[in-house]
């Protein structure tokens, strides 16, 4: 089998869902590139435990106002999934060698609570407002995965060539980006 490529995915968001599965729950988002659909799955709790309840909560970081060189590189990648090479300047993710934030920023939230104060929750409202807003795009990073010899499991759209695995949503000025660690 060959060597799933890591890149990054751009499209408008189309849908979105929660996942609230004990063992490993994401934050489900849609996009639609080309024509053809990706879901895009979003961790939210980690399934590492070895250090107790708090190693599943997910570090996480929102900037309005994330600015960075590679944000150049990465507005250039086309529509649907563009393969990046690895490299300082290439455009891929790398928190600790691209100094991309200060890890310390960083916060832990629970991905599900009963008052609304958990990740789900508040990677929810910043991708509806990417949604609802119509120059804003979504970029996932990761490698794709599938297809799958069956519907989507939670869009239910038919299998297609690619999904989007391990993905953060950084942005350009003006779009909506979660960074997911």
């Amino acid at each position: 089998m060959a060597k799933r490529k890591y890149g990054v995915l751009r499209r408008k968001v189309v849908a979105t869902a929660e996942e609230h599965n004990e063992s490993s729950p994401h934050y489900q988002i849609m996009v639609m590139a080309n024509g053809t659909p990706w879901r895009i799955a979003v961790n939210i709790q980690s399934t590492d435990t070895s250090g107790g309840p708090d190693k599943a909560i997910v570090l996480y970081k929102i900037d309005d106002d994330f600015r960075h060189p590679n944000l150049e590189v990465i507005k250039k990648a086309a529509e649907g999934f563009s393969t990046l090479p690895a490299g300082p300047d290439s455009g891929a993710l790398d928190y600790i060698r691209g100094n991309l934030f200060d890890p310390s920023g960083m916060r832990l939230l629970p991905p599900d609570s009963a008052d609304g104060n958990d990740l789900n929750t508040v990677l929810d409202s910043h991708v509806q407002r990417a949604k609802s807003e119509t120059d804003a795009v979504v970029f996932a990073f990761g490698q794709p995965w599938g297809p799958e010899n069956k519907p989507d499991k939670t869009f239910k759209f038919k299998p297609q060539p690619g999904r989007a695995r391990h993905p953060h949503e950084p942005g350009q000025p003006g779009e909506r980006r979660a960074c997911r660690r």
